[in-house]
């Protein structure tokens, strides 16, 4: 009897024990986001089989000036078990580096990005049902040099208003027309949105009415361009038998999405386009399903040839987000690649037992 009870005791862990691992093999561990930048985040993200998701910004927390573009909060505690494929929402702190300040009759706005601005990309949208747009290109200016202002008035004026923060009023005018007053509850807005090439980067309260002694402030963050977190480059290395585009870095991103290969046959082939794989692991494809997303730091993409399919990676690497096995092993042969700017470089053809780098700056 006694044996009995020992035996079903024995089945009861064993079936226990089974079914942990069960779960443990269909669950990821949350990794410690905090005082990450994102395209680290994304790496560690993806090592576990998840994926970023909302990123919101901080603008208010202070931090020291290194710890400026890392996470402060993660939406799911580090240790904390996920479903594969789940997001991770993060706040990532910085400095605002564009500042509004405005009244009902007019508005400024002043570059402390410590770099030009190029005007164009800019547009207000006032929250409303006429939803009035102030485009950038209404300034007779292409770009807001360091520490320079535009400026626009709702009423009619010979000249700009200092404002603090302006070493100059770089260009400004006044205009009668109200689509363009997008800043003010006298024009029935609410608030309005800023939004650079067509992302939006924060939203600010309209001025009320009779504000001209109080003006209101709204700062935002305009992220660099490029991107301090963008690689500038795209590394390819290569075998005879195995091909890969590769992100060596340790904390940008190496976007796939400019780049065109065209093999020595004239076949063009782009490596962000999910149909250029046959294997795609669903952390490297955003919500909408159209294009790779860049590499996260230490990942990479490989193509296999086909007469060499069990070829290893050409240099290691932390996670093969896409594959696939080609029967034409393009680079073979020289082969050349193409930026978005229409720049092109030849790389050389791949030599039996060697290793092959071509870089092409993007």
């Amino acid at each position: 009897m006694k044996t009995m009870k020992v035996l079903t005791t024995l089945i009861i862990v064993l079936i226990t024990l089974v079914s942990m691992s069960e779960a443990q093999s269909t669950s990821s561990i949350v990794p410690d986001l905090v005082g990450l930048n994102v395209p680290q985040a994304g790496a560690a993200l993806h090592r576990e089989g998840l994926r970023l998701g909302l990123q919101t910004l901080d603008l208010s927390t202070p931090v020291e000036l290194d710890q400026l573009g890392t996470i402060i909060v993660q939406s799911v505690a580090a240790g904390e078990m996920l479903a594969p494929g789940q997001a991770v929402d993060i706040t990532i702190v910085r400095a605002p580096n564009i500042r509004f300040i405005y009244d009902d009759n007019d508005l400024t706005l002043i570059n402390q990005t410590g770099r030009v601005i190029p005007l164009v990309p800019l547009s207000l949208v006032g929250q409303s049902l006429a939803s009035p747009v102030l485009a950038g290109e209404r300034w007779d200016i292409s770009f807001i040099p360091i520490g320079g202002c535009v400026q626009i008035w709702s009423i009619g004026r010979a000249a700009p208003k200092a404002i603090d923060g302006c070493e100059e009023i770089s260009a400004w005018f006044s205009t009668s027309d109200p689509n363009s007053y997008v800043w003010t509850q006298v024009a029935e807005v609410e608030s309005f949105t800023i939004t650079y090439s067509d992302v939006s980067l924060s939203a600010c309260p309209a001025a009320p009415a009779a504000s001209q002694d109080a003006p209101t402030v709204c700062d935002a963050y305009l992220p660099s361009y490029p991107s301090l977190e963008q690689a500038r480059f795209l590394y390819l290395v290569y075998t005879y038998g195995a091909f890969s585009a590769r992100n060596p870095t340790l904390d940008a991103w190496m976007p796939l999405s400019a780049p065109i290969i065209t093999h020595a046959d004239g076949t063009l082939m782009s490596l962000s386009d999910p149909l250029t794989y046959t294997d795609i692991k669903s952390i490297a494809m955003p919500l909408d399903g159209q294009v790779l997303t860049p590499l996260a730091p230490n990942e990479c993409i490989v193509f296999r040839a086909l007469d060499d399919a069990g070829a290893l990676a050409p240099e290691p690497c932390g996670l093969i987000v896409a594959d696939a096995t080609l029967d034409n092993a393009f680079w073979r042969s020289d082969f050349t690649v193409t930026d978005s700017t229409g720049v092109s470089r030849t790389c050389a053809a791949a030599v039996d037992g060697e290793l092959t780098v071509c870089v092409m700056q993007q």
